[in-house]
This record gives C-alpha cells, structure tokens and sequence, in this order.
C-alpha cells in the first residue's frame, strides 16, 4: 500500500508533497492515497519515492484523473 512513501508533483507554481500515511490520531486512519488540488495547472511530472529509496517517475499525467503508480516487485 506504499505506506511511508513520499509522492511529489511538480507544476509550473513549484512542487507539491504528500507522504502516505494511514493512521493520523486516536482510532482514526486515512485512506492511504496523497490529494493534491492542482486548479487548472499542468502538471509536468509525478515521483513517487519508494520506503526503500527506490523512485517511480510519471511524466505529464492528465491531472483530473486518479493516478495509480505501482513498482514492480523484483523477482
């Protein structure tokens, strides 16, 4: 579920980061899924920087869809 990576979306305004984290409080979780409000803005690239430092780089994604980034597993 990628918990403890570090997702960041870069824009023509600068960069935007979200670490995935699933629990925030007392008996409550968060979906374990990074938001970013982008308005109108372009994005140019999405990186996903893995727990074990590994790095996953989407360029130019359509920003109004929801972006699944998965790392293959080494076998």
């Amino acid at each position: 579920r990628a918990l403890g990576a570090r997702v960041t979306v870069a824009t023509e305004s600068g960069l935007q980061t979200r670490t995935i984290r699933s629990g925030i409080g007392y008996l409550s979780a968060d979906p374990a899924v990074a938001h970013f409000g982008l308005g109108d803005e372009a994005v140019t690239w999405v990186s996903v920087e893995w727990p074990d430092g590994e790095r996953s780089v989407v360029e130019a994604p359509d920003p109004d869809t929801h972006l699944r980034v998965t790392r293959p597993l080494d076998l």
